[in-house]
């Protein structure tokens, strides 16, 4: 697959989660509202890539509600690994998620699975698919802004490599009105 592929499918992404629900909100009973959200993410990652170990994970990810209980998800994760020989590897990883969470309440927890590309950029810059499972939970720190906690298992070039990722990270609402 052409290293550009990917690049575009990311960006096209994360592009129709910021323009495709830019004007929705939300309200489902009294003074409940979901808006769009940016979550910016970090911690510990156990992978199993060319040998077993813990490395690095930062994300960027845009939270999407579609309806009552679902929340589209595409964002975008940086991972730094160590190989079996002591060298670094480096992935970018673009993916999509579709969860399910309470569509009320300042503590949400949430389960998901989606699918993106691991793009391997350090040496031979080979692209996989990947897919995973996430569950986490949104807390709502007052209007706009708020906490995240997620654990993703993740399958590269699928079911032959594996992460884990541990990430926590802080919220913003896109809200336009406020």
């Amino acid at each position: 697959m052409p290293r550009s592929v990917p690049a575009f499918v990311g960006a096209l992404l994360i592009g129709c989660a910021v323009t495709g629900n830019a004007q929705g909100r939300y309200t489902y009973g009294s003074r409940q509202e979901r808006f769009p959200t940016v979550a910016v993410m970090a911690g510990p990652t156990r992978y199993d890539i060319d040998g077993k170990g813990t490395g690095f994970v930062a994300a960027l990810r845009f939270d999407v509600p579609s309806g009552r209980i679902f929340v589209v998800e595409p964002g975008i994760a940086f991972a730094r690994l160590r190989s079996a020989v002591g060298g670094r590897i480096s992935y970018v990883l673009p993916e999509i998620s579709l969860q399910v969470e309470p569509p009320r309440g300042a503590f949400r927890p949430y389960l998901g699975v989606g699918g993106g590309f691991a793009e391997y950029l350090s040496g031979r810059g080979t692209t996989f698919g990947t897919l995973h499972a996430a569950a986490g939970f949104r807390l709502n720190i007052g209007d706009h802004y708020g906490a995240r906690f997620e654990v993703r298992a993740r399958s590269i070039d699928p079911f032959s490599q594996s992460t884990t990722d541990f990430t926590f990270g802080f919220m913003k609402r896109l809200s336009p009105n406020r």
